[in-house]
């Protein structure tokens, strides 16, 4: 096991938080639906399932850790070559597999660098797709939980 395990009775759970003029929202609840997509550490693209305070009370004085629950996006395993190809860096757009997210992990809120929306694509004898579209230019920064 790595980390340190909490109880689950330190955690508090939160529909949205600010992250400087950004707002980060759980996929999980209904005032977070809207807010749930964004990037995590760049420009990996990810949804936020939960956002939580954690306090781990085994340390003196106890700890209180802001954290968001995520799914990352998954990369395709080919090369996929669009019109935009490259510039795609420069413009904010990745593809990614259509419908397939990866396992539960944790990060830092301010992990979180920015938002993004997306659309699903259907290429020829390629298959589904999504294709993300940077929308935030603001560095995150800790606002206020909601």
């Amino acid at each position: 096991m790595h980390g340190i395990p909490f109880e689950s009775r330190g955690a508090k759970s939160y529909a949205t938080v600010n992250m400087g003029a950004t707002k980060y929202g759980s996929s999980l609840h209904h005032r977070g639906k809207g807010f749930c997509y964004g990037y995590v550490n760049g420009r990996h693209a990810a949804r936020v399932d939960y956002i939580l305070s954690v306090t781990i009370p085994h340390q003196n004085p106890p700890v209180i850790v802001n954290l968001a629950l995520i799914r990352r996006f998954q990369e395709p395993t080919f090369n996929i070559e669009h019109p935009w190809s490259l510039s795609a860096t420069d413009l904010g757009i990745a593809t990614w597999k259509y419908n397939e997210l990866g396992n539960l992990e944790a990060c830092c809120l301010e992990d979180l660098t920015g938002q993004f929306a997306f659309a699903h694509i259907r290429i020829p004898h390629a298959g589904h797709f999504w294709v993300t579209f940077s929308l935030d230019t603001v560095s995150a920064q800790v606002k206020e939980l909601c």
